[in-house]
């Protein structure tokens, strides 16, 4: 990267690692994008954000990359926008019905699924976004667990959301899926072997990986969690701790 930065949104798209907003050294929330092209193997410079943001969620769903809520500095954000590589900007949206900070995102039938963060206070409250009405419309039922600088996954058709912290300053290992089928209800399923926040998180074929955030301390291990077989296995730590980071896949 040619700026640091940490608490960033990052998504893939095309062969290119998509970094946006984040905060600098100085805890300047950032409005700068860049992108790294995994072909060339270079770092090129992007489209800025409308509106500067740390803590923002993010996911990307029909060719489009969503930066969402965050804090700018002052206020806790329920403004969205989304960029369109082909048009090389980035355009708001419908804003979220609840300004949300440290908030988690992902996908699930074609709809944005956010999920928790923080309002000033902590939230177990979901909402989703349906870019063909263009609307948010909130989830009747809530996550079991409060959850702000957690994550959330689609893995194999189900929403998965994990980790995270609470009112308590307590860190989950928790693990919870929203099922459909149980009239859209959420249930736990087996939980990470190591308290979470803050942490990266992707989808790896069938399986959901975790790195790195804070519990104490700022941790390197890894785990990986079999939806199939509700079971978690510990992987390789990463070469380094770190925390407000982001795992990322590509396919070349």
């Amino acid at each position: 990267m040619n700026t640091e930065r940490t608490y960033f949104g990052a998504e893939t798209m095309h062969s290119r690692l998509y970094l946006f907003g984040g905060q600098n050294l100085e805890y300047k929330a950032l409005c700068e994008m860049e992108c790294f092209d995994c072909l060339r193997g270079q770092w090129l410079q992007g489209a800025n954000l409308n509106v500067p943001r740390r803590n923002c969620a993010s996911a990307q769903l029909d060719e489009r990359i969503y930066a969402i809520g965050g804090f700018d500095g002052s206020h806790i954000l329920n403004h969205v926008e989304a960029y369109d590589p082909r048009m090389k900007n980035w355009m708001p949206i419908e804003p979220m019905t609840v300004s949300r900070s440290a908030a988690s995102a992902t996908t699930l039938g074609g709809k944005l699924w956010v999920l928790g963060g923080t309002s000033g206070s902590r939230l177990r409250s979901t909402e989703r976004y349906d870019p063909r009405a263009g609307k948010w419309e909130a989830i009747r039922t809530d996550m079991i667990e409060v959850r702000s600088a957690a994550a959330a996954s689609n893995c194999l058709d189900r929403l998965y959301a994990l980790g995270g912290t609470d009112q308590n300053q307590s860190v989950h290992s928790s693990l919870e899926c929203f099922s459909p089928e149980a009239g859209g209800s959420w249930i736990f399923r087996k939980s990470m072997q190591v308290p979470r926040m803050d942490f990266g998180c992707c989808v790896l074929s069938d399986s959901i990986m975790v790195g790195g955030g804070q519990h104490g301390e700022v941790l390197a291990s890894t785990e990986f969690y079999a939806p199939e077989l509700d079971d978690w296995q510990l992987g390789p730590p990463m070469l380094s701790p770190r925390y407000g980071h982001q795992l990322l896949l590509v396919n070349l």
